[in-house]
C-alpha cells in the first residue's frame, strides 16, 4: 500500500512517520489486515490506535524473524546429524 493510496482512502495527509506505523501494522500485525480494515481502523482511532497495534505487530515480527533463524538452525544441525549417520 501506497502512503499516497491511504491517505485518498481516509481523507487527508499524515506524516511519513504516522504511515510508517500504518505499514508495520499492516505488513506485521498477526491478523494480516486488508486495507479496508486499515481504513476502518484509523477512522475508528486514528494515530492512537495504529501506534496501539503496531506494538504487537513488531514484536509478531520479531518472534517471525527468530522462528526464521532457529528453524534455519536447527535445519543445519539436522543435516549434519545425517551427515554423520551416513559415515557410518
Amino acid at each position: 500500500m501506497l502512503k499516497k493510496e491511504f491517505e485518498d482512502f481516509i481523507g487527508h495527509e499524515i506524516t511519513d512517520d504516522q504511515f510508517k506505523s500504518v505499514e508495520n501494522v499492516y505488513n506485521y500485525h498477526p491478523v494480516n489486515l486488508n486495507v479496508d480494515e486499515m481504513v476502518f481502523l484509523w477512522q475508528l482511532g486514528g494515530q492512537t490506535m495504529i501506534e496501539f497495534l503496531e506494538e504487537k505487530a513488531l514484536s509478531f515480527h520479531s518472534l517471525e524473524k527468530r522462528k526464521e533463524s532457529l528453524t534455519a538452525e536447527l535445519e543445519k544441525i539436522q543435516a549434519e546429524m545425517d551427515a554423520m549417520r551416513e559415515a557410518y
